[in-house]
């Protein structure tokens, strides 16, 4: 007991004090672009000459800086260099960057961080926002994820976004190692703002990950503390937990007595010699009033529920200026229920969809000063909550809005404020969810704090669609399974941006696979990408492409009371290489989806209950198991298969 006592004082005393990290720059040869090349290029850079000179009338420090002009958008050159990273390692890469009239749809002028395998095969990176137009001299930062072991070939690459024109100019390049949090924690219950039940017994349940790489310490000498205190920071429940794995699962329960307002659940890693606490995470807890009943919500089993009911969004993304009469009417007459319209939408664009019987996904993302879309308005970081407000007060009542969009892509250098835009809203308005979306599928948890649901977007075709069942799979993974994961499925054409490039219309068969493929690894919405593509498709016309979208979607809606079901299934087991499978049940049947991400047929291997009958439902047929209730069947390449079970 004096122990814990020990990790409790230090728990309310003290923040997360793991050491400072020392000077861990790592060396990057001529950073700042003063030694040039006889032809002028900048010295241990490898640079297109034809766009990146080195200049010697701007400079951010020094003498000199790097110059990038370009007239052509078609051309897309990088200017980079080998780095020396090591694997399972952290780091932070910064540039100086300067733009002067460059323009295009991207993010302009930045820096990135690559890792390759020694065969060359890309393995991720790391990828800040950058400037257009006319900025002075600013700062560009990102933080990567850590290094994989197999990522042996990195490269720091300083240049602006693709078919970018205008002039940018970078100084100042810098690299180094970070000393990582060893804690990181997702709270998987309450899964939703932290809403604890209204009346009854109560639990709070962490999901933790921990990397010691950092830090000189062995499990064994290590402890989980959890605790809930309330606004005077006093205790009133806690437990401390022995390390003895690397992603632990502890629970605490709360007391049924709790009366109504906010509380603060908090876990922290501590050594248990000394009390020190290494690292320390929390979440907020609400106890609501017992007569509170929001008109939709997140429930415990990650659906959305809208009007007491469970509700599977199925949408597009739109640009809200073309959310006009003909074309909204078009779209209604759709399986769609649902579109995130790019852009502020009126009052009579809300009014039209509620008429047409169409829910909003209402964005503000563009709400965050100094990033790529932000409104005039906006013209500091304490304009943002007056911009978020102006929308959220005259639109939560608005019965066609479904809830809000509040990150496409912005990176974790801004987590404090996408954390701010979350709590404004949850404070703003009860009633409706957020939404983000984001590249960076592997870093969600790091997000938690900024979302009640999240998406990622995989586009892969014209390559293979095992992207999307990839990146579906791994954003649970972050969440632990605790959030509802809208995902962001391709609908589109890579050539409606870069024309002259490889891309393609996804067919059919690849859209179904790719839609099953999210569902399969547990999204409970998908919203695809996008309609005004569809729209704007070079090699294949609108009306072709726009029907095969509303067939793939069709199948879904048909499916959707059983995807929402939280029946329990049979004991069945389904799997097989390049499969994606889910079990669900419904009005005492058992419904197994199966869909083939690979480039050939690949075999099913299903165990159900001795005795059961099993249909294939795409042709009636009924197949047959051996004496131990297993059967084998053939799922065609990019083929999606239901099996019902009675």
């Amino acid at each position: 007991m004096t122990r814990l006592c020990l990790f409790l004082s230090a728990l309310m005393l003290s923040t997360a004090a793991f050491p400072a990290a020392p000077d861990l720059s790592v060396p990057i040869a001529n950073p700042s672009f003063e030694d040039v090349t006889a032809d002028g290029r900048p010295a241990a850079w490898s640079a297109n000459p034809a766009v990146y000179q080195v200049d010697d009338q701007v400079a951010h420090t020094g003498k000199r800086s790097l110059r990038f002009v370009n007239a052509d958008p078609g051309r897309y050159v990088l200017c980079t260099q080998p780095v020396a990273l090591q694997a399972g390692r952290l780091y932070e890469f910064s540039v100086w960057v300067k733009t002067k009239g460059l323009t295009g749809e991207e993010t302009g002028a930045t820096i990135c961080l690559e890792w390759y395998s020694d065969d060359g095969k890309y393995l991720g990176g790391a990828y800040p926002t950058g400037f257009k137009g006319d900025n002075d001299w600013t700062l560009v930062k990102g933080v990567g994820g850590r290094i994989p072991k197999d990522g042996t070939h990195c490269s720091v690459v300083v240049y602006c976004r693709k078919a970018m024109v205008g002039t940018a100019w970078f100084d100042d390049v810098s690299v180094k190692r970070i000393l990582g949090d060893p804690l990181a924690m997702v709270m998987t219950k309450p899964n939703y703002r932290g809403w604890l039940p209204t009346s009854g017994p109560g639990e709070v349940s962490f999901k933790a990950w921990l990397d010691l790489t950092d830090i000189e310490r062995k499990m064994s000498g290590l402890a989980l503390v959890a605790s809930v205190v309330d606004g005077d920071q006093h205790v009133l429940a806690t437990h401390a937990f022995p390390v003895t794995a690397t992603e632990p699962t502890v629970s605490l329960a709360v007391p049924s007595t709790l009366p109504r307002g906010p509380y603060e659940a908090r876990l922290a890693l501590v050594d248990k010699a000394t009390g020190a606490i290494l690292s320390s995470k929390s979440d907020r807890l609400v106890k609501l009033a017992a007569d509170f009943h929001p008109r939709s919500f997140i429930d415990e089993h990650n659906r959305l529920i809208v009007d007491g009911k469970p509700f599977f969004p199925l949408g597009c993304y739109w640009d809200a200026g073309i959310f006009k009469p003909d074309l909204a009417a078009l779209y209604a007459d759709s399986p769609f229920n649902c579109l995130m319209p790019y852009g502020e939408m009126s009052v009579e664009q809300m009014d039209l969809a509620q008429k047409l019987g169409l829910k909003i996904l209402f964005s503000i993302k563009d709400s965050y000063f100094g990033s790529t879309w932000c409104p005039p308005s906006i013209k500091s970081i304490a304009d943002e909550r007056t911009y978020i407000e102006s929308f959220v007060k005259q639109f939560r009542d608005h019965p066609a809005l479904l809830g809000w969009y509040l990150n496409d892509e912005l990176g974790l250098d801004l987590l404090d404020r996408l954390t701010a835009h979350q709590r404004i809203v949850e404070e703003l308005d009860p009633n409706h969810p957020t939404w983000v979306v984001l590249y960076q599928f592997n870093q969600v948890r790091d997000y938690t704090p900024t979302f009640d649901a999240v998406g990622t977007d995989p586009y892969p075709i014209p390559n293979p669609p095992q992207m999307a069942g990839a990146w579906a799979r791994t954003t649970r993974e972050e969440v632990a399974g605790s959030r509802p994961v809208w995902m962001v499925p391709q609908i589109m054409s890579w050539k409606c941006y870069d024309p002259k490039g490889n891309g393609r219309t996804p067919t059919f068969d690849e859209m179904r696979s790719m839609a099953w493929q999210c569902i399969c690894e547990g999204a409970t919405g998908l919203c695809f990408y996008s309609f005004q593509d569809v729209r704007r498709d070079p090699d294949t016309p609108f009306d072709v492409q726009w029907d095969r979208v509303k067939r793939m979607a069709a199948e879904i809606k048909q499916w959707s009371p059983v995807l929402l079901s939280t029946d329990k299934p049979a004991a069945v087991t389904a799997e097989g290489v390049h499969l994606h499978c889910l079990v669900k049940a419904s009005e005492g049947k058992t419904y197994v989806f199966v869909t083939n991400d690979g480039e050939r047929d690949h075999i099913l291997a299903m165990q159900v209950p001795v005795g059961m009958h099993v249909k294939r439902l795409s042709d009636g047929a009924s197949l047959n198991t051996d004496p131990r209730g297993r059967l084998y069947d053939y799922i065609p390449f990019e083929g999606m298969v239901v099996y019902e079970l009675s």
